[in-house]
């Protein structure tokens, strides 16, 4: 479906007062892929799509890095890094936290000086 210069207005307006991909498709009855090129395309929105540390986000948190996937997509469950830190969060020794740098999400894994356990919050073992 090749969108239309009031639809793209709409989605535009839609996004900058949600930030929502998903809830902007949802919202307007437009495929989320539609919505994702109409953002990705849009020079208005530059700004926070540039990378600002080369897609891997800030160089003080690195260390922490446990997956990055483009925005938008969805995170591979059976990488064993990927696993491992959803693990260490129910064991309540990791605290899982995203970030953004461009275009990609950065998934981060940052001890917790005290343990805190969440059992079954994945359901890993259920």
């Amino acid at each position: 479906m090749s969108l239309t210069t009031k639809d793209k207005t709409a989605i535009l307006e839609h996004y900058r007062r949600s930030r929502s991909p998903f809830k902007t498709a949802q919202a307007l009855g437009f495929e989320l892929s539609e919505v994702w090129e109409l953002i990705n395309d849009s020079v208005e929105l530059l700004h926070s799509r540039q990378e600002r540390f080369g897609g891997f986000g800030r160089p003080e948190l690195v260390r922490f890095t446990v997956a990055r996937r483009k925005a938008g997509s969805g995170w591979n469950n059976a990488s064993p890094e990927l696993r491992q830190a959803r693990r260490l969060y129910e064991e309540g020794t990791v605290e899982l936290a995203t970030g953004r740098d461009g275009l990609w999400e950065i998934l981060y894994a940052i001890p917790r000086k005290r343990p805190q356990p969440r059992p079954h919050y994945f359901r890993l073992g259920v």
